[in-house]
C-alpha cells in the first residue's frame, strides 16, 4: 500500500503525456510509448518529492 500513490501518480502522468503526444502532435505509437515512459518517470518523482515534504 505504501507504493500505491507513487504508481498511480506515475500512471496518471504517463497517460496524460501519451494523450498529449498522440492527440496534439500526431506522434507514432512508439513515440507515444516513449512519452508515456517519460511521463511515468516525472509523475513518480513528483509524487515522491511531495510525500517527502510532508
Amino acid at each position: 500500500m505504501k507504493g500505491l500513490p507513487l504508481s498511480l501518480g506515475g500512471i496518471g502522468a504517463g497517460i496524460l503525456m501519451q494523450v498529449i503526444a498522440l492527440g496534439l502532435y500526431n506522434a507514432t505509437p512508439a513515440e507515444g510509448f516513449i512519452a508515456y515512459l517519460i511521463g511515468y518517470m516525472f509523475g513518480w518523482l513528483l509524487i515522491k518529492e511531495v510525500r517527502n515534504i510532508r
